[in-house]
């Protein structure tokens, strides 16, 4: 009864097209410039305008719209988006991002010559990862 009255209440306020364009919109989402957790709210926000998306869609619309960096840490993390929900696809994406974020900020500030270049960045950067995540987030055993 109440989901028929809001549905009434959404078809009077808003235009005939609009359901479908906010559909169109999650199914075509990418993460363009957005953070992998402003990608994910960004999902989220959407989704709840559609109630028929469930959270494998979700997940199955972020895994394909990430940037291909983060896809293939997924991957090799063993993630597939039909066996992960989003928040743990979030999660995992997450450190693929900060390490990248990290091994741009030591390449510009070696290009500035404020720290020399050397794998003691690059390995920062994967202890680091491996800090943030005490267990592996495929399996939940201990790494």
């Amino acid at each position: 009864m109440l989901e028929g009255i809001l549905e009434a209440i959404h078809e009077e306020c808003f235009p005939r097209g609009y359901k479908m364009m906010l559909h169109k919109e999650l199914m075509s989402a990418t993460q363009g410039n957005l953070e992998v957790r402003e990608f994910g709210h960004k999902l989220r926000s959407l989704a709840k305008r559609l109630p028929y998306v469930n959270d494998q869609c979700l997940a199955a619309i972020f895994f394909v719209g990430v940037h291909k960096y983060i896809r293939a840490g997924l991957i090799l993390e063993k993630m597939k988006q039909d066996s992960a929900d989003l928040e743990t696809l979030v999660k995992c994406a997450s450190k693929y991002e900060d390490a990248q974020y990290m091994m741009r900020d030591a390449s510009v500030s070696e290009s500035t010559g404020q720290i020399p270049h050397n794998n003691f960045v690059f390995a920062y950067a994967l202890q680091a990862m491996e800090m943030r995540r005490p267990t592996s987030y495929c399996n939940n055993t201990q790494v």
